[in-house]
């Protein structure tokens, strides 16, 4: 468990701390201040919480390898699972750049106050 959290902290960082999929910025360890700092609740906080993403499903053969590990914020993570036949990343990627641009993905208040980077 700890290699994996290893490689969800390395996928952060190397994504500088931005969602794989709505590009905003995700917490990894300090919820509270980031919510402070975002004038979140904790609630509201909790959806930028980043979760390790595999590209390539574990179920589908995708390993636990670093390649195959992204950062993604939980809202992201847990919707593109939602759907019975979720959407490969990319196509994913281009589908939640295009709710984020029209205000339907976040909650708006949330997206308005997320700084952009």
């Amino acid at each position: 468990m700890a290699n994996f959290r290893a490689k969800r902290a390395h996928a952060f960082k190397q994504q500088h701390g931005q969602c794989f999929y709505c590009q905003l910025p995700m917490w990894l360890i300090d919820m509270a201040t980031f919510a402070r700092q975002r004038g979140f609740t904790m609630r509201q906080a909790m959806h930028f919480r980043c979760t390790a993403e595999h590209l390539v499903p574990r179920c589908e053969g995708g390993g636990n390898v670093q390649e195959n590990i992204v950062a993604a914020c939980w809202w992201c993570n847990t919707r593109r699972h939602h759907c019975k036949h979720p959407l490969p990343p990319v196509a994913f990627h281009a589908y939640v750049i295009r709710r984020v641009r029209t205000g339907r993905w976040h909650d708006r208040t949330l997206v308005r106050s997320a700084p952009k980077m």
